[in-house]
């Protein structure tokens, strides 16, 4: 019996710990034969563009993007929003799956945003566009703003900086 109590905690906690919340705040996109690089490229590109002074990290497989904001609420903190796109394995070369994550630390809380919010679909939209899959370009909700200063960079890039 203490066995298979013991068997059942064993699979309890490994379906948790493989399955986080995290990966429910992932908005993942599938392009065919598109070179990840170049839509690092893309994103570097517009936040380099951007005024303000970004951390812009990149490795093969992922480019993480942060922006250091002083927080004041009912104390003073630090805020860091978030963007990070990675590269997720795949079993044909012509493929390039990507997986976009957008979030906030403020302190030792990370605040995560939906994917299927606003901030999600135009980053997106704003990839597909300077790639030429896309002629649609979404406009920022003024809110969006508001919500996450690291949006900033691609509501104001205009649609003819992006031209594929």
């Amino acid at each position: 019996m203490k066995k298979h109590l013991y068997l059942l905690l064993l699979c309890l906690f490994l379906n948790i710990s493989l399955f986080s919340n995290d990966d429910l705040n992932v908005s993942i996109k599938t392009y065919q034969n598109i070179d990840e690089q170049k839509i690092f490229n893309i994103i570097k590109k517009i936040y380099k563009d951007d005024s303000k002074d970004y951390i812009i990290d990149t490795s093969w497989d992922k480019l993480h993007i942060m922006e250091r904001s002083t927080n004041i609420f009912l104390t003073i903190g630090m805020q860091v929003d978030n963007i990070i796109l990675s590269v997720l394995p795949t079993k044909d070369k012509n493929t390039t799956k990507l997986s976009l994550e957008i979030f906030s630390m403020i302190e030792d809380e990370k605040n995560l945003v939906s994917p299927d919010s606003q901030a999600h679909e135009i980053f997106w939209n704003r990839i597909e566009y300077a790639l030429g899959l896309g002629e649609e370009w979404i406009y920022c909700d003024k809110n969006l703003n508001s919500i996450l200063h690291i949006a900033y960079p691609y509501c104001d890039i205009k649609k003819d900086e992006l031209v594929p």
